[in-house]
């Protein structure tokens, strides 16, 4: 811009014909100076009479009446594309300035490109569930130290998008339940209830929105998950990998953990398992720890009266469960906060696939 800026006349050569009118014309110099009158009176007039090579033999005079349409055209074009092929090479110079100054104020943007990415895919995911008439919303934000968790209206919503339909159902934390045991029966939607808080409250800590109408959270020192899966592992059985996994779930737990557990010691005999869970129970309660305990083990549903009692507990307990028509046994999938009718009703289930002794003895002839 300096350059150009600069510039306050150019030397044009003209070649004349023998008529002397002009015929060509092209650009001899850009100077940073102006020519000056060069008649006796415009020194005079300007007090300078020193030789100057920006002088002009003749007075300056506006030419447009001195030439034609033509003429004109060939001295104006002449000067423009002389200016440009003088120009362009400095443009060109300019370049890897440009460039050095636009990196300079832009680079910061290559290391939050990832996050920028993400936050786009995560545009288009919220924008995709609302499409679909589900429910997402801004958390409210509570402190570490509120252990707040108040989510209305909650889904999973990877179910949502591979099947189109959930139940919406609620989950709250508070004073008189802080670990949940989640029983009820079979196929009830206890799991997918589970992974449902899990989903809402790694979205929260991630800043994003939740599946959910309406939600009142803190962040989380750790969600902490133990869902059944086994690494096919023939040394370690599978109530041995069990073992392993709760006993570092258990060692990385805090007050501020969410623990999240799913039919946890289902790998040996009823017995053993309750009692081993409600062991387990009772250190996420003295831990002060939050979650919900999934188990088909109905003699849990009463640890809520004997642990709330225990003088270590930091967390007390309540019970969840899942409605069922209790005519026709079919699932309702709203998830309440009640003692379960004490049956897990698997007889449904095994009914529906013909394991029932009537139908298995369907056809057999003794």
């Amino acid at each position: 811009m300096k350059l150009i800026q600069s510039i306050q006349s150019v030397t044009v050569g003209v070649n004349l014909d023998l008529a002397l009118h002009p015929v060509e014309a092209g650009l001899v110099s850009i100077n940073n100076q102006k020519y000056a009158s060069g008649s006796l009176i415009d020194k005079l007039l300007r007090a300078d009479m020193k030789p100057s090579s920006f002088q002009c033999s003749a007075p300056l005079v506006i030419p447009t009446s001195m030439m034609s349409r033509e003429e004109k055209e060939r001295i104006e074009f002449s000067i423009n594309s002389g200016l440009h092929k003088i120009l362009r090479s400095s443009l060109r110079s300019w370049k890897p300035a440009v460039k050095a100054y636009s990196q300079s104020k832009i680079n910061f943007l290559i290391s939050y490109y990832s996050d920028l990415r993400f936050l786009i895919a995560a545009a288009e995911f919220f924008y995709k569930l609302k499409s679909m008439n589900y429910p997402v919303c801004c958390p409210k934000v509570y402190p570490i130290e509120k252990k707040r968790c108040l989510i209305k209206q909650t889904y999973n919503p990877e179910y949502v998008l591979q099947y189109g339909h959930m139940t919406l159902n609620d989950i709250e934390f508070d004073e008189r339940g802080g670990i949940y045991i989640f029983t009820g029966a079979n196929g009830g939607g206890k799991t997918l209830f589970a992974k449902s808080v899990a989903v809402c409250q790694a979205l929260f800590q991630l800043g994003l929105y939740v599946p959910a109408e309406y939600a009142e959270m803190s962040p989380r020192s750790e969600i902490l998950l133990h869902f059944q899966q086994h690494d096919g592992s023939i040394i370690k059985s599978r109530f041995m990998d069990e073992c392993e996994h709760m006993s570092s779930v258990m060692k990385a737990a805090d007050k501020y953990s969410m623990v999240l557990c799913d039919e946890a010691f289902s790998g040996t005999n009823a017995n053993e398992a309750v009692a081993i869970a409600s062991e387990v129970i009772k250190a996420m309660s003295a831990k002060g720890c939050q979650g919900i305990f999934i188990t088909h083990m109905h003699e849990l549903s009463s640890l809520p009266q004997e642990i709330n009692t225990f003088e270590g507990c930091v967390s007390c307990l309540d019970n969840l469960t899942v409605m069922v028509d209790e005519e026709s046994g079919k699932r309702l999938y709203k998830i309440v906060r009640e003692s379960p009718d004490k049956t897990s009703r698997a007889v449904d289930i095994a009914k529906r696939y013909g394991l029932d002794y009537e139908s298995l003895m369907s056809g057999f002839d003794s």
